[in-house]
């Protein structure tokens, strides 16, 4: 009796102390406006709900897209390393039947990786117990946390570090970033990849689609139709692309759920300068720049 007493104690203080520890994180976290950890995704919470254009995808839309060419509304919550699943999560949490153009960076290799398990979605779990759409949608594909559910300080796992240096040191001022980094190019690091441009791996190609991706696509589909979201996906260029197949099955795929899609793929093929590159799956600030004026005219009829 005494020793299960003991326990229940145990368990109580170890949940006290669990909850104190996140609370606190938790007002420290919120002041935070900088870095991907945690300042970005909550920059994106202050402004989703005004902002009239949002740009999601992978570093190739962080990298690539400067929101401001489609007006002072605008905002990119490109971040790098994310897929599908993290960004399919965040235009879920938009606000509802508010008007919004959503332009989501897609790209075919990861649609067409069939062991997709939407690992990236791991990225939101510091929002778990905070947002209810990030909650549904990481127990949706069974990414959480077993233990999370009594330790909520769990939801900072790996972030308290980058936290605390963004809270006393920001790199930046949040009030004037949009969300968009442009990449510059030394001449040492343009060096490399001219070097590089020699032996570039092959891409493999793949034309089967994910489960996990068809069921997101439907998902965002179904959101914005419902929400007055106009939904726009478009593929960044590439410095070479040595795998076709893949773009055409993303047409057809495209097509099967009816979305306005834009590849952008071999835009660059025909004037293709080393200035406009960083390496081959990333443009440089000066071919960023260029192609951010292209994508905003491309796109101008949709936008209206």
């Amino acid at each position: 009796m005494k020793s299960l007493k003991l326990a229940i104690g145990i368990i109580l203080i170890l949940f006290l102390l669990d909850k104190v520890v996140f609370f606190g994180l938790l007002s420290v976290e919120k002041s935070v406006m900088c870095g991907e950890g945690v300042g970005k995704l909550n920059q994106f919470e202050l402004v989703k709900d005004t902002t009239q254009y949002i740009v999601f995808g992978n570093s190739r839309a962080n990298h690539h897209i400067n929101p401001e060419v489609f007006g002072k509304s605008a905002y990119n919550i490109g971040v790098g390393g994310r897929k599908m699943a993290f960004s399919a999560t965040l235009i879920q949490t938009l606000p509802k039947k508010k008007k919004q153009y959503v332009l989501l960076q897609i790209d075919p290799p990861y649609v067409f990786d069939t062991t997709y398990i939407g690992s990236d979605i791991d990225a939101l779990y510091v929002k778990y117990h905070q947002n209810k759409v990030v909650k549904a949608k990481i127990d949706e594909i069974h990414r959480q946390n077993p233990f999370s559910v009594f330790f909520w300080s769990l939801d900072y796992n790996g972030l308290v570090f980058s936290i605390l240096s963004n809270k006393f040191k920001p790199k930046y001022d949040y009030k004037k970033y949009k969300g968009y980094d442009p990449i510059e190019n030394t001449k040492a690091e343009k060096a490399m990849f001219i070097k590089r441009l020699k032996d570039l791996p092959y891409k493999e190609c793949n034309t089967t689609p994910s489960a996990l991706e068809r069921m997101y696509l439907k998902q965002i589909k179904e959101f914005c139709a419902l929400n007055n979201k106009v939904l726009i996906l478009f593929t960044s260029p590439v410095y070479k692309d040595n795998c076709k197949k893949d773009n055409e099955a993303m047409e057809k795929l495209m097509k099967e759920y009816n979305l306005k899609y834009y590849d952008f793929t071999d835009y660059f093929q025909q004037d293709n300068n080393i200035d406009y590159w960083k390496d081959e799956n990333h443009l440089s600030k000066t071919g960023a720049d260029k192609f951010s004026l292209v994508l905003a005219n491309a796109l101008k009829n949709d936008l209206k």
